[in-house]
C-alpha cells in the first residue's frame, strides 16, 4: 500500500504547485526522469517538460483549480487521484480553438508511481469531451 507520505506527494502538487502556483513545487516533487501519458498530450518525458506541460494549461486558464475528491492509495508505489477542474477559458484552453471566455468543469483520473519520495510517473484520463462542449467546441 502507498505510504501516507506518498498520498502528501501528490496532494501537495496540486495544492501548492497548481493551485497556489508555486511552481517551484515541480521541482521538488516529480522526478527528473517523469514520465507522463495522457491521451491528450501523448507521452511526455522529464521532469522539466511535464512541468512545461501544466504550465501550458495554465497560461490559458489563470483561475484554473484542481479539487482533489478522492486519494487512494493503492499497491506498492500507487496513488490515485480523482479530480475535479474549475475554471474560465480566457485564453485559447482547448489547444487549437480560440478563447471562450466561458468557465468550465470536468473530472479527471490520475494514476501516479512514486519512487524515492518523488513522482515519478502519471497515466492520466480525463473527462475532454465534457469539457469541450461545455467550451462549445463540440457537440
Amino acid at each position: 500500500m502507498a505510504t501516507d507520505a506518498d498520498k502528501a506527494v501528490v496532494r501537495r502538487l496540486f495544492d501548492e504547485a497548481i493551485n497556489q502556483r508555486r511552481f517551484d513545487v515541480f521541482d521538488e516533487v516529480v522526478s527528473a526522469d517523469f514520465v507522463l501519458h495522457s491521451a491528450l498530450l501523448g507521452e511526455v518525458r522529464g521532469g522539466e517538460a511535464y512541468k512545461q506541460s501544466v504550465l501550458g494549461l495554465l497560461n490559458p486558464c489563470p483561475d484554473l483549480h484542481a479539487t482533489v475528491e478522492d486519494l487512494i492509495g493503492a499497491d506498492g508505489d500507487t496513488v490515485v487521484t480523482r479530480l475535479t477542474y474549475r475554471g474560465t477559458d480566457t485564453g485559447g484552453f482547448i489547444r487549437g480553438h480560440a478563447a471562450t471566455g466561458k468557465p468550465f468543469e470536468f473530472g479527471a483520473i490520475y494514476i501516479w508511481r512514486l519512487a524515492n519520495g518523488k513522482l515519478v510517473e502519471l497515466w492520466q484520463e480525463a473527462d475532454r469531451m465534457r469539457l469541450m462542449q461545455q467550451l462549445g467546441v463540440a457537440g
